[in-house]
């Protein structure tokens, strides 16, 4: 691996760029090799929910994890409809209560705008930070990269 901290900031800048672009490529080579292999090896149990070995020999295998997925497609009202139509059956509330799980968010733009006298209370009960910053090359109009 090269020493980077002995390049300049512009020979940085192109071997970020040159590496950003062959990444890209290997992702994409990566993810249909993985395709193929889960076709060929697996078949229509990548469909199935749960966990499928093959053995390769000589102790080696290959293990394909596949998990259940399911989100909600309805808006707040018609889950609460739903909610309530489960919670009128025998057990309905006890079904309901463990069968949708809320969790609470924050909103940013709320956040933004507490009143100064807010603000210490919430912060004791949130975790502030960044994300990891994301760096972009930015082209002249006609020049592609």
């Amino acid at each position: 691996m090269p020493n980077y901290s002995q390049y300049t900031i512009e020979q940085l800048r192109a071997e970020y760029i040159e590496k950003s672009k062959a990444l890209t490529i290997v992702k994409a080579e990566v993810d249909e090799l993985f395709d193929l292999i889960v076709k060929a090896d697996f078949g229509e149990k990548a469909k199935q929910a749960g966990s499928h070995q093959i053995d390769l020999g000589a102790g080696y295998k290959i293990k394909l994890a596949v998990s259940r997925r399911y989100s909600i497609n309805a808006s707040d009202d018609e889950v609460q409809k739903t909610i309530d139509l489960i919670c009128r059956q025998e057990n309905g509330e006890l079904i309901a209560n463990r069968l949708f799980k809320y969790s609470v968010s924050l909103s940013l733009t709320e956040y933004d705008q507490l009143p100064p006298k807010i603000v210490p209370l919430v912060d004791k009960i949130i975790s502030k930070g960044t994300s990891k910053p994301k760096l972009d090359f930015i082209n002249p109009v006609g020049i592609r990269s």
